[in-house]
């Protein structure tokens, strides 16, 4: 009896560098808001926009793989990393990254912004 709403994506993220969020997107429209800890080597990218890799699924182990290399990785607790200690690209809390994964897919492209 539980009514469910689907939206088809596919979903987009800008990332604000200086307010560490990413912002989920649909058609232009806010979708969302997860905290992330912005790792050095995604700062370069800033104006960059990066797909999301190709053929699903798009995680390998813990990360979201997008162009280039890059990740959105999870950890337990981000809050402990800092800019110069991050692995790689973007890291989240394990509970959103389980929400990034569902919403984040071919055809997704994460834009990055001061």
């Amino acid at each position: 009896g539980e009514q469910l709403k689907v939206v088809r994506g596919p979903f987009d993220a800008v990332v604000s560098v200086a307010r560490r969020r990413l912002s989920l997107q649909l058609g232009g429209a806010y979708a969302g808001s997860f905290a992330v800890v912005v790792g050095r080597e995604f700062l370069p990218r800033m104006g960059s926009g990066l797909p999301v890799a190709e053929p699903r699924p798009a995680t390998v182990g813990q990360a979201i793989m997008l162009a280039d290399g890059l990740a959105i990785q999870a950890a337990d607790d981000p809050a402990l990393l800092s800019e110069d200690t991050a692995p790689t690209s973007l890291v989240v809390s394990a509970r959103d990254f389980a929400d990034l994964v569902d919403i984040l897919g071919p055809g997704s492209r994460v834009l990055v912004r001061q």
